[in-house]
């Protein structure tokens, strides 16, 4: 078992590695999903594909106006994105929302066209979506 300093700075460590990889995140939210993920004994290498699950899955726990506001917001995330791969994405998303598995390959371009979308969001409206984001995957780690 790890000294507790070392389990923080390896947190701390892959936050600050992913947070650029997984921007529609906060870093509080991002360092309770690393966390979260560490004391399962799973790899880190997924929590880009884990925080689209989470803040899917937590999507519907959230308060009907936070659903309403958030959804708004990816509005403006996908609007970029050529309708035909808005829509392949769209498939590839309900298909990490059920937990089964998808090729590293469209992980990567459904990662690629949410980074892109969310750093492109004026700076309030990122900010926004990073809390509601945090508190989807909060709910998404108290379901079953």
């Amino acid at each position: 078992i790890a000294p507790k300093g070392q389990v923080e700075a390896r947190i701390a460590e892959a936050v600050e590695r992913l947070a650029v990889e997984v921007p529609e995140l906060s870093r509080d939210a991002l360092r309770l999903l690393v966390a979260e993920r560490m004391s399962q004994g799973h790899s880190l290498e997924d929590v880009p594909s884990a925080a689209l699950r989470m803040v899917s899955r937590g999507l519907d726990a959230l308060r009907a106006a936070e659903a309403a506001e958030m959804r708004t917001i990816y509005q403006q995330v996908w609007a970029p994105v050529p309708e035909g791969e808005r829509e392949r994405l769209a498939g590839l998303m309900n298909e990490i929302k059920a937990g089964r598995p998808v090729r590293a390959e469209d992980v990567l371009a459904l990662r690629t066209a949410v980074q892109t979308g969310v750093l492109a969001l004026p700076e309030d409206q990122r900010s926004r979506l990073q809390e509601l984001s945090g508190r989807a995957v909060r709910k998404a780690l108290l379901l079953p």
